[in-house]
């Protein structure tokens, strides 16, 4: 009879995968393969399998046994699952924490790269990543706070519980990478040290953010390890993670030397979606059984920081956190000495010719109507400092910023419709475009007047990020290197 226990239920849930409990039968301890629920779930993966094209089953099982080379995206089609997410998330997103995170900065939540994560989550099906980025805002308030709603979140934002549980290395990634260069992060629920769960969850969120934010990661997927040898009894936090942050996983393997806890795993995969299910694999046995299993899907043996002897270590992962802190510091220093220059700027102008001076501020109110007001989200046509320095024109550039590259890679019509998504953006935060002509009052222009502004917008600073600079006849566009692991 197995030694499975109704205590033991609750730290098998792994992947946080089980609604219910199974009802165990008589197996063969030294044959888990022939218990009847291993069997079972065993032919529910080959049934699904079959009803797969050839390509999806070949792509599958390449991305399981850590063979497949991953594709870049194309352009256009990322373009255009963006707006049918920004589509989706129109209709779904009143009343939630998205929308009040969006009031808190649209630049954060709108920006691309970002929204992209969570498209290549959800196999860039926008219905499902509108749903997922609802979830991640209501986990990330959840854990954080409202203050860090729209904040990368950093190791300064762990408290020092969280770093504990952080330091002590249950989550890890590993500094290996599979066969097919996928990022490996490891669970080693043995490690696991808290005070309470949260502290556990924010270091996990910190952890998968972490290894998402590289481009190849989000593209070709992340290999997640749970290694579970010999672990004591423990809660799950992998259920909220799972469904909230946007994580494209490879391929997902568990390994477990208990006949109990293998075949409760087995029971729980027919819980996952079809995708999910068809990456999953179980791994019994000792150790080095395990890492022996591992290595023939792709993984390395010394992936997983265990040595010769069985015994764990986190040494390589403390020297990951130290490595971590010093670039957080670095970009903080970096950040704060920008700012001071242009604050050093703001103070003392360099003095210009006279006919270049701006108006005076009351000289844009004077012009105003008895009953027209400027407010602080409308862009203003025109030039001077007051314009130019105006709150709705800085938000305005931001956006423009956010959307550059976008633009720059984008086709003519294509260019229209992000021309088109920032006028909305602005008109849905009560803003307007205004322009004024000689002797006349300020006016609200038409859409297509606005769309050109835009349109001048990306043009004014396309010299400013660099883009367009011809070298030999080619024309550069910069990239940016979000593979450091900041969310």
């Amino acid at each position: 009879m197995s030694s499975w226990s109704p205590d033991s239920w609750d730290s098998m849930d792994c992947f946080g995968l089980c609604r219910e409990k199974p009802r165990l039968e008589t197996g063969s301890k030294d044959a888990p393969n022939e218990h009847p629920v291993v069997k079972e779930v065993d032919q529910l993966i080959a049934k699904e399998l079959f009803q797969m094209s050839l390509e999806e089953r070949e792509k599958a099982l390449h991305d399981v046994h850590g063979i497949s080379p991953g594709e870049g995206d194309d352009p256009n089609f990322v373009n255009n699952r963006l707006i049918q997410l920004e589509c989706h998330l129109s209709v779904i997103k009143e009343g939630t924490v998205y929308a009040e995170a969006e009031q808190l900065s649209e630049a954060f939540v709108r920006d691309p790269h970002f929204r992209t994560m969570f498209l290549r989550a959800e196999y860039f099906e926008p219905r499902q990543a509108a749903q997922r980025m609802l979830r991640f805002f209501e986990f990330k308030k959840e854990l954080f706070g409202e203050g860090k709603l729209v904040k990368k979140i950093s190791l300064q934002d762990l408290n020092e519980d969280d770093m504990e549980s952080l330091r002590s290395g249950e989550c890890q990634i590993s500094p290996f990478k599979d066969a097919s260069g996928r990022p490996i992060i490891i669970f080693i629920q043995k490690l696991r040290k808290y005070k309470t769960i949260d502290n556990v969850k924010r270091a996990t969120y910190f952890m998968y953010m972490a290894v998402m934010q590289s481009t190849e990661a989000q593209q070709k997927g992340i290999v997640a390890v749970f290694y579970n040898i010999d672990a004591p009894h423990a809660a799950s936090v992998n259920s909220s993670l799972r469904n909230a942050l946007p994580i494209n996983f490879g391929s997902l393997h568990l390994c477990v030397n208990e006949i109990s806890t293998y075949v409760i795993s087995c029971a729980a995969i027919r819980t996952l979606s079809t995708r999910h299910r068809v990456r999953y694999r179980l791994h019994f046995g000792s150790y080095m059984e395990c890492l022996y299993d591992l290595v023939s899907f792709g993984i390395p043996r010394n992936a997983i920081p265990v040595d010769s002897n069985g015994r764990l270590h986190n040494d390589e992962h403390l020297i990951w956190i130290e490595r971590r802190l010093e670039l957080e510091n670095d970009t903080r220093l970096r950040s704060h000495r920008a700012y001071s220059i242009l604050e050093r700027a703001r103070v003392c102008p360099s003095p210009g010719p006279p006919s270049l001076s701006s108006p005076s501020s009351n000289s844009i109110e004077s012009s105003l109507g008895s009953d027209f007001e400027i407010h602080p989200h409308d862009v203003l046509f025109g030039r001077g400092k007051y314009v130019v320095d105006h709150p709705g024109n800085l938000k305005f550039r931001r956006l423009v910023d956010v959307y550059m590259r976008k633009y720059e890679e984008a086709e003519r019509l294509e260019k229209t419709c992000i021309a088109e998504a920032i006028v909305q953006m602005i008109q849905e935060s009560n803003g307007r475009f205004l322009k004024k002509e000689p002797g006349c009052e300020w006016e609200e222009v038409d859409g297509p007047a606005a769309r050109k502004k835009v349109a001048h917008a990306f043009r004014n600073r396309r010299k400013l990020h660099g883009y367009g600079t011809s070298i030999k006849g080619s024309t550069v566009t910069p990239q940016i290197d979000y593979s450091m692991g900041m969310e």
